[in-house]
């Protein structure tokens, strides 16, 4: 059955937006200066309205946004919303890091000290749901070993990875993707 053009553009649409807003969460100094970027970026409904000619983002509805999103992409609108806020404030950081004092000044100093204490309370509260997913993954895995109905079992076992999968989503890039091949060589034995 062939896919509607209407989808196939709002899905290549989502697609190029979640590219944008993780490039933006990597260099967020370059989007500074782009203040119609950066309004879209306020609400969700606004972000949907963007539209970039030269990314093939297209402005259109935030219901037709949340169903692309929920459909072509890995945890969802929660994880393209995620990456929303989370691309504005870090266009917010990096302009409040030019204004600020420079680590030379007692000052400078004690800003960089509240900084970081925000980034561990943050990096706390990412990874206490991290190990709440990791126990619940651990606990389907464990009943998944016991199923003997094969379909039920593979079920099971794709409802647990896609969990896990949302579950990354609220990392920050470029931590925020389950990659499925391994970097690990096998050795060998001699």
């Amino acid at each position: 059955m062939p896919i509607d053009k209407r989808v196939q553009k709002s899905s290549k649409s989502v697609i190029e937006l979640r590219e944008l807003l993780r490039e933006v969460c990597q260099s967020p100094k370059e989007y500074i200066n782009d203040t119609g970027f950066r309004k879209a970026l306020k609400s969700q409904g606004a972000l949907s309205k963007y539209s970039n000619n030269e990314r093939t983002i297209i402005g259109t509805s935030i219901n037709t946004v949340i169903r692309a999103a929920n459909e072509f992409l890995d945890g969802g609108f929660k994880a393209l919303d995620g990456l929303r806020k989370t691309a504005l404030h870090r266009i917010e950081d990096a302009e409040q890091k030019e204004k600020s004092p420079t680590k030379r000044t007692r000052a400078g100093l004690a800003q960089l000290v509240t900084e970081l204490e925000g980034q561990v309370q943050s990096l706390e509260k990412v990874n206490f749901a991290l190990i709440q997913c990791i126990s619940d993954i651990a606990t389907d895995l464990r009943s998944i070993v016991h199923i003997e109905n094969k379909e039920v079992r593979e079920h099971r076992a794709n409802d647990a990875l896609r969990k896990l999968t949302a579950m990354m989503a609220i990392n920050h890039p470029p931590f925020d993707k389950l990659h499925t091949e391994s970097s690990v060589n096998p050795t060998r034995s001699r």
